[in-house]
């Protein structure tokens, strides 16, 4: 049985403010790999800074954002571009829901390609929340970062 979990930044690393310099690791990522998860990173960030070579090495795969993202709105479309690399990657489809035009153009340039159908979300959180309700391939167990911790602790 294959085993992926699909982590975001926060999950595997932590952030001293008060002590300037590499982040620190959660312990997550190293736990997963051990437990002989297939380690994703999803993420909101557009680039990597200098304290992420630690963990970029070790994870299978790492989808980033292509638009930084905005504090004021998760809606965001360039935050979706990583969540639907992912399910396209994993053979996971999407929900169908009509988009507006220009937003599902902008999209697919971003993905170099048309997408396969009208994706349904409206914020890369519900892109994310959707691992935890769609249909996994056979044989397969995909877990967010949470659910990871949840369910195995």
């Amino acid at each position: 049985m294959k085993r992926i979990v699909v982590f975001s930044t926060t999950d595997i690393q932590q952030i001293d403010y008060r002590k300037p310099g590499v982040p620190q690791s959660t312990g997550e990522l190293e736990r997963a790999i051990a437990m002989g998860f297939t380690v994703y990173v999803v993420s909101t960030r557009n680039k990597l800074g200098d304290g992420d070579k630690w963990w970029f090495d070790q994870a299978f795969r790492v989808l980033l954002a292509t638009t930084p993202i905005d504090d004021t709105c998760v809606m965001t479309p360039g935050l979706l571009v990583p969540w639907l690399k992912l399910y396209e990657e994993l053979g996971i489809p999407l929900p169908i829901k009509r988009r507006d035009a220009d937003d599902q153009e902008w999209l697919e340039d971003q993905l170099e390609g048309p997408l396969p159908q009208r994706y349904g979300f409206n914020s890369w959180l519900e892109a994310r929340d959707y691992l935890m309700y769609v249909k996994h391939p056979n044989d397969t167990i995909i877990v967010t970062g949470s659910d990871f911790r949840r369910l195995y602790p």
